[in-house]
C-alpha cells in the first residue's frame, strides 16, 4: 500500500511540474508573440513616419508656388480695369497645371500639418471659386467707376445716359452687344 501512495504522490508531483512547465511555456509563447507584435507595430510606425516624411518633402516645394500664385492673383485682382472673361480664362490657363498637381496631393492625413493643410485648402477653394471672386470684384469695380464717372456720363451732348448705357460704357467685357434704335445718338 505504501508503494501505491508513493506512486500516487510521485505522479501528482510529476503532473504538478508538468503543468508548471506548460504554464511557463505558454507564458513564454505569449511573451514572444507580444514582443513580435510590438516589433511589428514599431516597424509600421517607422515606415509610416518615413512615408509622412517623404510626402512632406514632396509637398513642400508647392508652397513657394502657392505664394507666387497668390502674389500673381493679387496683382491680377488689383488691376485698374474690368477683368473680362478672357482675362480670367488666360489667368486660369496659366495656373491650372499647378492646381491639378496640388489637388492630387494627399496631405490631409499628415500629422502636425494643419497650418500647411489650411494653406493648401485655401488655395484650392480660391481657385475653385475664382469666377465668383472676380464677378464680385467686377461688380464693385463697376459701381465705383459709375460713381467716379457720373459727371462725365450725365452730360453727353446735353443728354444724360441711363444706367444701362452707363454700364455699357464702363464694362469692358470681351463681347458687348449694344442695341440702340434709330435716332438714339449712336454716331455722336
Amino acid at each position: 500500500m505504501s508503494y501505491l501512495i508513493i506512486t500516487v504522490i510521485l505522479i501528482a508531483i510529476i503532473l504538478f511540474f508538468y503543468n508548471e512547465k506548460q504554464k511557463r511555456l505558454k507564458k513564454e509563447e505569449l511573451e514572444r508573440r507580444r514582443i513580435e507584435a510590438e516589433e511589428l507595430r514599431l516597424k509600421n510606425i517607422a515606415e509610416l513616419a518615413e512615408l509622412h516624411k517623404n510626402q512632406r518633402k514632396n509637398i513642400n516645394p508647392f508652397f513657394s508656388k502657392i505664394d507666387h500664385y497668390n502674389k500673381t492673383l493679387t496683382i491680377f485682382f488689383d488691376s485698374p480695369k474690368f477683368i473680362s472673361n478672357y482675362d480670367l480664362f488666360k489667368f486660369k490657363e496659366l495656373h491650372i497645371s499647378l492646381y491639378k498637381k496640388i489637388k492630387a496631393l494627399e496631405y490631409k492625413h499628415l500629422p502636425y500639418f494643419d497650418k500647411k493643410a489650411k494653406t493648401i485648402n485655401q488655395y484650392i477653394s480660391n481657385f475653385d471659386s475664382l469666377e465668383n471672386i472676380i464677378q464680385k470684384r467686377n461688380d464693385e469695380y463697376v459701381t465705383k467707376e459709375l460713381e467716379n464717372s457720373d459727371a462725365i456720363l450725365s452730360n453727353i451732348e446735353g443728354k444724360s445716359l441711363d444706367i444701362q448705357q452707363r454700364k455699357a460704357v464702363v464694362i469692358d467685357e470681351d463681347n458687348n452687344l449694344i442695341i440702340a434704335g434709330a435716332g438714339s445718338g449712336k454716331t455722336t
